[in-house]
Order: C-alpha cells, then structure tokens, then sequence
C-alpha cells in the first residue's frame, strides 16, 4: 500500500484499487499524472514486471513523459532502480504503436509480408483524388442516369463539389468495418421507418421553437403591441397545430413594432425574435408532403454516393495491399481483426496484462475502445477528463467516456474514482471556474454534469502564503479603428497588462522555491483557440519588447522550409519540361525571396521586367539540378537540394531550427515513402 502522506483519500483509492474496471474522472490539476505514475511504481514493488503492465496513450510525447516519470521514481527507490531497463523496454506506448507491434508480430494471420509498411496519410489521400477522377470518368462515359442527376442537382459549373466524397471516405475509415456499414446504409438510415423518425425530430424542433416564441410573447410582448393585426399573425402562427399551418403563418406574419426603454423587454424582444428567426429558418419546405418527398427523393443520390465510396474503398485498398503499405488507421483495424479472428492470439494478449492502464481516455476512439474489450478480463484502468475532451476533429469519441463514467457510477462493470481536488490554481482561478462551468457545462452541453460530479476543489494551500490579489479581470472594449483588427487590439490589452504587471513586481508562488516572489515573463501564457494568429501576436509581443516563443503543431505542407522545397521542385521540374509558364515564375519568385536566396527585390523586379530570370544565377543553380532529376531517387533528390542551397546551415536566419530540422527530415521521410510506392515528388 501507498502511504497516505500526502494524498487525497480519493488519490489512494485511485493508487490502490485492484481487480476490477476503474475509471478516473481526474479534473486539471488534480494530480492524475502524479497517481497514474505512483500506481505503476507500486506494482513493480508488489513483484509484478514491467512488461505485465499496457500502458496506453495518445501522443508519442505523452508516452515518453509517463515513461521517463516512472524512470525517474525507480531512479529514487534502490529496491527498483536496478529494473529500470526492465520499464525501458516495456509498453508505456501509443494505441499506434502498440497495434504496429501486434500486426507486424503476427503478419502471417493477416496473410501480409513481415516488413508492413507506415505510409503518410497525404500520399493516401492523394491516391485517391486520383482513383475518384477515374471513378467519375467511368460514370460519365457510360453515361450513368442516377450519377448524371446527382451532379445536375448538386453542382454548378463543375464537379469539384463532389470531392467532398474524399471527405466522407476519410470519416468514415474509423468505422470497424466500414464495408458493412456501407452496404447496409440504406437499410439502416433510409427506411421508412427512420424517415418517419428523422421527420418527427425536425417538426419536434419546429413546435419547440413554436412554444417558446409563444411563452415570450404572451408574457412579454403582447401588451406592447397596439395593432390588432399583428397580434392575429402571431396569435395564428401560436395556435397552429400542423406543420402546414405553421408554414403559411410565417409566411402572413406581420412586423413587430414598438418601442420601449425598459431593458427587460427589450431583452425579451431580442429572443423572441431569434425564435422567429429559427423557425422561418427551419419551415423551408411548403408542405409535410413535400418534406417526405424530398426525404424519399434524397436515398437515389444517397445510393449513387455510398456506390462510389465502396468503390473507392475498393481500389484504395487493392492499392495499399499491392505495395503493402498501410495508414495507422488500417494497422488499428487489423490489430483488431486479428484479436476477433484468432484465439490463441486474443488469449495470449489477456494472459500477458495484469492490467491495462489508459492516459486521456476522454481521446479513445471506437476502433481503439473494441481492441480493449477484446484483450481486457476486468482489468482496464482509464484516467481521463471529459472536459478536456477537445479532439473530435481526430475521431476521438468522448461519448465512450460518459456512457463508462455512467454505468461505472452506478456500479455496472467497475468503480468511478472522481479526483476533483485542484493542486495548480489558486482559489481565486478556482471559484471563477466553478462558477462558469456549473452554468454552461452538462450532460447535454458538454457531457458532464458540472455541478454534480466535477466542481473542483482548492488544493494547494501552499499559496494562502502570500497575499494573492488574483481577482479575476474582465477586460471589455469597444474597437472604433478603422486599422485595427479586434484581435490586435486585444494583444495590446495583453501586452500592456504583462508590462504593468512586472513593474508593479506582482507576486506568484514559485512551487520549487516553496515561496512568493516577483513575476517574470517566463510566469505568463497566451492561450489561443487557432494558432494562425500566433506569429503575428509573437510580433506585436516583440513591438512592446515583451520576449515570447511560440509553441504549436505545425503542418507539414506549410511555413518557409515546405515551401523552398517546394517552389524548388516546381521550378526544376518546370524547366525539365521546358515549361516557363506562370507557375514557373510563381515559384522561382518565392524561392528568389525565401531565406536560403534573399535576392533582392529590385533585383527579382530586374530579372522579370528585362525577361532575363534564364541568365541569372539562381536558374543556372536550378539547372544543375535538374541533370539530377532522373538519375537519383526521391530522397537523394531532396537531399540534393537541401545541400545545394545549404538549407540546414540558414536554418539559423528564420529561426525554430529544432523543429525546421525535424521538418527537413519529415520532407526526406515522405519522399522515400513515395520511392516505395512506385511514385515521384513530382506526382504529389
């Protein structure tokens, strides 16, 4: 047993549970790392080895922080630290990673060569705009009737709408078995016994709607209005009982008008009229009658997509077979099949874990959350917060959080430990929180009943030390300027407030100091809901001489090394093809100004005015290179450039060299990915 100094009784609950599912409700700052960490410490000490324990999570990053935070508890206990290469060598991992390992251990189930290759989802995907154009040129050739009307009724002046396929195809990849799911599509979605279903949700919608306009309007408004006819259009609209009825009152009703300084009614004016709003919004059809005709109409083009998808599906899938070279996502659903199809492989996995130990199961996605099941007897421990559920842009399904955390609650299949105890903010910052989420946060807005299961409590008492002054601020402002963006002038309120805070020397409590002491920049963070804006509040920050660095995910396919390397592509390969059209000088502009060539701009202007961009050095340079272009591989290619133009060494002149280098390496990665599947840089 862990001793209680220090923790929480929930904490050790948390820490000491045993055999049975828990899942750990733990709200930020509550310490989850902390207890995840010291509950797998305790049962190395109880004899149990490391590679007897899944650790799952989400992010390589993730992963190698548990695993070093267990590495460095064993480092402080002589009874453990001699087992350390045991931890370093075991599963502390990612769902990914960890499927990679099963499939490429047990490939021969799968009937898949030993050496299964990772390929960039961007090759993929472009793969398949490739094979949906030949699709669509085998419908237009044999002059498909349901395709042709689809394409009619659905786009303008050409076809690109229907691209938006891709879209769908790439969604839908999470489903366990997306063949099936497709196949049964119209059975499922379009009988009419769900069209009955999807009917009676919208008019539901429409008469929600109609009642609340009818409840304001009664209690609030109609003693204002002077004009009889008015109130008959509405008293029309409240009384209908029929979707048909309710079309043709809107289209009848008269406007309301009248004036008032009592701000109440006012207010109630503004939401009666978002109720109007709404269901003019909602009532677009004439009739029921046509509502059940457009619904029936729509399964022919519902057919004619769900036909193309499963071709796509198809041949995307031949495609990644015959190169055996498969997307994370088709690892996970092998990973799966081979557990629901094999036994012996299912059994063994059970037998190896004592215990399946999952990070951030808020993120879990349904592939992910049925490989569990299959391996799992009663012995899955989840850490996670559905408040902090924030990538359903990533297929996570937060929904298999809240439906567990229920059913745990009430003791089906397992116990739910809530960790609801803050140690990172003060109790200013806490009661705020409190006070805002009980308010807008439950299990129909957010999953979670705040105020039943998450209200957070003040923790680290540390900071009662120091008097605190941390009232929460609200900073309003109306932007009357014509230059500026509200977001500019909203990074002035918060350079100014970071300014007047370090020279006022406002204190914050430095936790390995064990004490109060005076801000530094380094005390401050901006958090951003998109991260586009952030390198040019980095440069306002720069203007007020407030020093800052930027920590985001950057895409491949953007910033100053992508796009070298790209107008540098363009323009070899353009000359190779004796093609110096507009395209051409599009790049060789961009890569004329880049940071690996900064030539001047008068001299770029020099060079396309006189028409002699061919005598200058930089096109000789390109010249070079493309002598090159049929003799060496992709990734020989890029490396070809990046020394040509000495990338690495002016890495320097722009900055993030760390992660420029690990972009220049993700550029030679991709390239040889290409090699491997029969394609050049030049086709992407």
């Amino acid at each position: 047993m862990v001793s209680k100094i220090s923790w929480t009784n929930e904490q050790l609950q948390a820490i000491n549970l045993e055999n049975q599912n828990i899942i750990v409700s733990a709200g930020a700052g509550s310490g989850k790392t902390a207890v995840l960490t010291t509950r797998i410490i305790r049962k190395l000490k109880s004899g149990i080895k490391a590679n007897q324990l899944l650790v799952l999570t989400f992010t390589n990053a993730a992963a190698a922080e548990m695993k070093n935070r267990v590495i460095n508890k064993m480092k402080e206990d002589p009874q453990l630290i001699s087992r350390i290469p045991e931890v370093e060598s075991s599963y502390i991992t990612t769902f990914d990673s960890f499927a990679y390992s099963i499939v490429r251990k047990y490939h021969y189930l799968l009937n898949k060569g030993k050496d299964i290759k990772l390929v960039d989802s961007a090759i993929i995907e472009y793969k398949e705009k490739q094979i949906i154009e030949e699709i669509l040129d085998d419908l237009y050739a044999n002059k498909d009737k349901d395709f042709l009307e689809l394409i009619d009724k659905f786009t303008i002046k050409d076809d690109k709408e229907v691209n938006s396929i891709l879209k769908i195809h790439r969604k839908l990849n999470q489903k366990i078995d997306k063949v099936d799911f497709l196949q049964n599509h119209e059975n499922v979605f379009s009988s009419e016994s769900k069209l009955e279903e999807y009917i009676n949700t919208y008019l539901n919608q429409i008469f929600d709607c109609q009642q609340n306009a009818s409840i304001i309007f009664e209690q609030y408004l109609v003693d204002n209005i002077k004009k009889q006819d008015v109130k008959d259009s509405y008293y029309a609209l409240f009384d209908a009982t029929n979707y048909d009825d309710i079309y043709v009152a809107i289209k009848n009703l008269k406007q309301i008008k009248f004036q008032t300084d009592d701000e109440e009614i006012k207010k109630y004016k503004n939401y009666f009229s978002e109720h109007i709003k709404n269901l003019k919004a909602l009532c677009i059809y004439p009739s029921l009658k046509q509502i059940k005709y457009s619904l029936q109409d729509a399964r022919k083009h519902e057919n004619v997509i769900t036909k193309i998808l499963l071709i796509l599906e198809q041949k995307s899938s031949e495609y990644k077979n015959k190169y055996d070279a498969y997307e994370f996502v088709d690892i996970a659903k092998m990973a799966l099949t081979l557990v629901k199809n094999n036994n012996d492989v299912k059994q063994e996995l059970k037998d190896q874990y004592c215990e399946i130990l999952i990070d951030e199961y808020q993120d879990t996605n349904d592939l992910q959350e049925e490989f569990v099941k299959c391996i799992e007897h009663n012995n899955v421990y989840m850490v996670g917060d559905v408040k902090q559920s924030i990538y359903r842009f990533r297929d996570a399904n937060p929904t298999i959080f809240i439906k567990k955390y229920s059913d745990y609650q009430k003791g089906i299949n397992g116990t739910k430990i809530d960790l609801t105890n803050n140690f990172r903010s003060n109790n200013d910052v806490i009661k705020t929180i409190n006070s805002l989420f009980s308010i807008i946060m439950s299990e129909e807005v957010g999953g979670a009943n705040y105020k039943q299961s998450h209200i957070m409590n003040y923790g680290f008492k540390a900071y009662e030390t120091y008097q605190s002054n941390d009232n929460i601020e609200y900073i309003t402002y109306t932007n009357d300027s014509s230059y500026f963006k509200n977001g500019d002038i909203e990074i002035f309120y918060v350079a100014n407030d970071i300014i007047r805070k370090i020279k006022n020397k406002k204190q914050v409590y430095d936790p390995e100091l064990k004490k109060s002491r005076d801000c530094t920049f380094k005390d401050f963070a901006i958090l951003l809901e998109k991260t586009k804006e952030a390198d040019k509040i980095q440069k306002l920050l720069n203007y007020f001489d407030v020093p800052s660095f930027v920590l985001k995910d950057s895409n491949l396919a953007e910033g100053d090394v992508f796009y070298t390397i790209y107008n540098t592509l363009v323009c070899v390969t353009k000359i190779f093809k004796n093609e110096l059209d507009n395209h051409f000088k599009k790049s060789f502009y961009g890569l004329s100004r880049s940071f690996v060539c900064k030539i001047n701009d008068e001299v770029i202007f020099d060079l396309f005015t006189t028409n002699s961009i061919e005598s200058s050095d930089l096109y000789q340079k390109l010249v070079l290179l493309k002598e090159d272009l049929n003799t060496l591989s992709n990734k020989d290619f890029i490396l070809k450039i990046i020394d040509s133009f000495d990338i690495y060494e002016k890495l320097v002149s722009i900055g993030y060299i760390t992660n420029n280098s690990v972009k220049l390496k993700q550029i030679c990665s991709l390239a040889e990915n290409l090699s491997s599947l029969e394609l050049t840089i030049f086709d992407m």
